[in-house]
């Protein structure tokens, strides 16, 4: 699912929606509203609040583009992960951040992969390439 938020940028409102590449890596998209940030508290007020509609408007286009299509799936069809399933392939990114993050933070997410989503997920059999966002929710 696409999110996004309102920023300010150089005296205007933009939308900017979170949206992330086949590696899972965040890409945000600014999208400007045209809306200044104005030094008059209530046309400022209404000017945020209309950044917001706009920025609603854009993570509903998104989102109705992408279809509902799982965003990892289309990545993955041709690649090594399309036979893993979930759980296991969440072992094999937590074997890959020991490196990358500080040892308190790892043993936190070893944890959390170990313990509740191993085995949660691996009874379900849920592969990788067939995973949806209402399977994590």
């Amino acid at each position: 699912m696409i999110t996004g938020s309102v920023q300010i940028s150089k005296g205007y409102y933009y939308a900017v929606l979170n949206l992330y590449n086949e590696f899972g890596k965040r890409k945000p998209k600014w999208i400007s509203t045209g809306l200044k940030v104005e030094t008059n508290e209530r046309k400022n007020q209404a000017n945020k609040k209309q950044a917001e509609k706009i920025k609603d408007n854009e993570v509903l286009k998104a989102n109705m583009e992408s279809n509902g299509s799982n965003r990892i799936s289309n990545s993955l069809k041709d690649s090594k992960y399309k036979d893993m399933l979930f759980c296991d392939y969440m072992l094999e990114w937590l074997y890959n951040q020991r490196n990358q993050v500080k040892p308190n933070t790892y043993i936190g997410y070893e944890q959390k992969i170990k313990g509740r989503l191993y085995n949660y997920f691996k009874p379900l059999k849920i592969k990788l390439i067939d995973l949806k966002a209402r399977d994590i929710q």
